[in-house]
């Protein structure tokens, strides 16, 4: 799979991504300021489109859920590699299920109906009592991620909306059940440049980066300078923030931990440091907001 190629669809879809950013820049909430110190689109929130919202936003749109059972029968179903199963191992293309969520007692039935394969992950239309989940459609990934958008391994599943970091990740090749989880989770916390590992996102929707990794999934395109190499935790070492962050007295804004993040200029150091996928970004500047 060639960046480029991932490009072409990646801007496709960017009208369907969240509204507009302001021209200046959001920054995290844990702020530290600091002086100076093929291509994808890329955004900030884990869960991706619009709708019914479980989690919250600090979690990204998506509904997580500990139990999926076929609403008529009550009998569990299973989620392999992404595809919604029966407990004898059929694929279930349509049908209304029962949630159980993780975060509380509630249940809620939605209808699942499958809608393509897009290189080897199923996605679903998925509307939540009677409600559109996404704006646009999701994937069943395995587990579930914390508001430190950590990946917690466990029988539950995560419905992630396509344009959100968990379901992104997959679509360029990174599926969990493909690379394994740490490289699908080291995937979303590039994509949201959650350098600290913390769950807070230092980029804006829309962003490109050029990704490669470990494996050899994604391959440079080129043109763009190193930006930072990434494990399931966050930044292994870093060059150069994805975007230089004003403040209003000319200081450079940067995350709390930049200060102690090893430094590494290009994909190979970082690899031999342990990220498993790196990437590179434009640098652009941009004001902080007030």
């Amino acid at each position: 799979m060639r960046n480029l190629v991932v490009l072409a669809l990646a801007l496709a879809l960017s009208a369907c991504l969240s509204p507009a950013e302001p021209d200046c820049f959001e920054v995290p909430a844990t702020v530290a300021p600091l002086r100076g110190g093929g291509w994808d689109l890329n955004g900030r929130s884990l869960g991706g489109g619009g709708g019914w919202d479980y989690n919250g936003r600090t979690l990204g749109e998506g509904l997580e859920a500990l139990a999926v059972m076929d609403a008529r029968s009550g009998a569990a179903l299973a989620v392999v590699r992404g595809s919604l199963e029966s407990s004898d191992g059929v694929p279930v293309a349509s049908g209304v299920v029962v949630l159980r969520g993780a975060l509380s007692s509630r249940t809620t039935t939605a209808q699942i109906d499958r809608v393509r394969v897009d290189d080897g992950v199923p996605l679903y239309d998925v509307r939540v009592e009677g409600s559109p989940l996404c704006d646009g459609l999701a994937m069943l990934a395995p587990g579930a991620w914390s508001a430190r958008g950590d990946h917690v391994a466990g029988p539950g599943v995560t419905l992630a909306c396509e344009h959100g970091a968990i379901a992104k990740c997959a679509l360029w090749g990174y599926a969990p059940w493909v690379v394994g989880d740490a490289e699908h989770a080291a995937c979303t916390r590039m994509v949201r440049a959650d350098y600290c590992g913390d769950g807070s996102s230092w980029t804006r929707d829309g962003t490109l980066v050029d990704v490669t990794d470990v494996d050899g999934v994604q391959q440079l395109a080129g043109g763009m300078a190193f930006e930072a190499g990434w494990d399931e935790a966050g930044a292994v070492c870093v060059r150069a923030s994805r975007y230089q962050i004003v403040g209003a007295s000319g200081e450079t804004l940067l995350p709390p931990c930049w200060a102690a993040l090893p430094r590494c200029d290009d994909a190979d150091a970082a690899f031999a440091g342990g990220a498993l996928v790196a990437n590179h970004a434009l640098g652009e500047t941009v004001a902080a907001c007030r």
